[in-house]
């Protein structure tokens, strides 16, 4: 296994001290719902569902809105946007999402996230993120199967069954790049790559991330988490993708008594080798 040169690991030092951002763009307009409007998500329903209503949040020192979608009976509220996407690529799909219902009752609900295409409407991949009464984040790594110049949409459906009411945040889509990167499903965190080798990676923690986009001279990629209250997670042992991504999970899911707090906890892994950052991953606590 390679070693980090020190010069490489002094830089990184260095410039780690000063300041730095990374994020994959996010092919969803308006997935965060700050403008306390649905648009321009397209909007069907069925059955007795009560028009979106946006309530603010508190997420640590922040305010934060989501979207909030109610109804009784048997309801469903669908919400549709085109995507830009790749014919050949890796996404990440990710939500947040809570769901309520009124004291000693059975009222059900459920929350899906899916990339599929319009002429055909054939599911190219589905986030099933079932409900849960505290705020519940979840991101999926898929490869979706487009068509040559079939255009791709992200589509959300909720489902409600009585008087419920389900909020809804921080949709994304984005390109999945190179490098060690964590993501969430409904059981646990884990830690991805699409490195054809087997690898090593170091995980690093940070209730804070850093404001300004920055490079490190010979490492690809940038860095997100704040230096001055990061904290050592693990090294994780991957293995070798081939033709994909593999994944291994190494921390069962974080607890949501964590939502008391507020805030948020970022997570950022780079290659053992010292070549390259990989994506980051962040986690909202509402309170």
């Amino acid at each position: 296994m390679r070693r980090m040169r020190p010069s490489k690991l002094s830089t990184l030092i260095v410039l780690l001290a000063l300041a730095g951002i990374a994020q994959a763009q996010n092919l969803v307009i308006n997935g965060d719902f700050e403008s306390k409007t649905h648009l321009p998500w397209l909007r069907t329903t069925t059955g007795a569902a009560s028009p979106p209503t946006f309530e603010t949040l508190d997420v640590g020192a922040k305010v934060d809105t989501a979207m909030r979608l109610d109804g009784t009976g048997s309801w469903v509220q669908e919400f549709l946007l085109p995507v830009a996407i790749a014919k050949r690529g890796w996404y990440r799909l990710r939500i947040s999402t809570r769901f309520s219902r009124p004291a000693n009752t059975n009222e059900s609900a459920s929350v899906t996230l899916k990339l599929d295409q319009f002429a055909s409407r054939l599911a190219t991949t589905s986030m099933f993120v079932g409900f849960s009464s505290s705020w519940f984040h979840v991101s999926h790594v898929t490869e979706p199967r487009i068509m040559e110049a079939t255009p791709a949409r992200a589509l959300l459906t909720v489902q409600g069954n009585g008087p419920v009411s389900i909020w809804v945040d921080d949709i994304a889509v984005e390109a999945v790049l190179d490098g060690p990167m964590p993501w969430i499903d409904s059981f646990g965190m884990n830690l991805a790559s699409r490195d054809p080798r087997a690898s090593l990676a170091i995980l690093f923690l940070s209730p804070s991330k850093l404001s300004t986009p920055i490079a490190v001279p010979g490492i690809a990629g940038t860095w997100s988490l704040d230096p001055a209250w990061m904290l050592f997670v693990a090294p994780v042992q991957l293995p070798a993708a081939t033709g994909g991504i593999r994944s291994v999970r190494w921390l069962p899911f974080l607890p949501q008594s964590l939502q008391q707090y507020g805030g948020e906890l970022h997570f950022q892994a780079i290659d053992w080798t010292g070549s390259i950052f990989g994506m980051p991953t962040s986690v909202p606590f509402r309170r």
